[in-house]
């Protein structure tokens, strides 16, 4: 998962604490409006980073945002006498597992990545010594094609498919990088 995803994924988040703020906070607040409760705690947050503007613009202050208006809610909940606190620990136990699963993706998908650069390394290597011997030969070949055939099973274990593709990537990259 990259970067973008995860910024995608905070902002669905945080479009999902709006929702959840704005069915809660008529019930327990009686007139105060998310906003007002989200300027609260932007606020909050303000003093802590000790800085004169605050967003939540990070997974953890959207985490400390949550959990904030879900104990403000549950603190409200309790002094009106009705049982919603089990509705809001579940919403927050939800919120810290949407959290921990997305953290997790993200290792995983940087562990896979890892493990695909070591599984596929020979490969890489072999592709490497092709375009480098092209590199170095290239004047020695009237087309790709010859190139193809000479690189391919005298140069490096490929077959020709695989070497001319090969030979066609390199020579677009060239191009558009403007050293040919």
């Amino acid at each position: 998962m990259n970067e973008s995803e995860v910024l995608d994924d905070f902002k669905i988040e945080i479009e999902r604490a709006k929702t959840i703020a704005d069915e809660l906070l008529p019930n327990l607040f009686g007139n105060i409006t998310r906003e007002e409760v989200f300027d609260f705690i932007i606020d909050w947050i303000r003093l802590a980073d000790k800085t004169e503007s605050a967003e939540i613009n990070t997974p953890e202050k959207y985490d400390l945002a949550m959990a904030m208006l879900l104990l403000s809610a549950a603190d409200a909940a309790h002094k009106k006498g009705k049982l919603a606190i089990f509705q809001l620990s579940g919403a927050m136990f939800c919120l810290g597992g949407s959290r921990r699963t997305l953290e997790s993706n993200i290792k995983l998908s940087e562990q896979a990545k890892r493990n695909a650069l070591k599984r596929h390394a020979e490969n890489h290597a072999i592709k490497a010594d092709a375009l480098k011997y092209y590199s170095e030969n290239i004047d020695k070949f009237k087309s790709k094609d010859s190139a193809a055939e000479a690189i391919a099973g005298n140069v490096v274990p490929a077959s020709f498919r695989a070497v001319r593709k090969w030979l066609t990537e390199y020579d677009k990259k060239q191009r558009s990088a403007g050293t040919e």
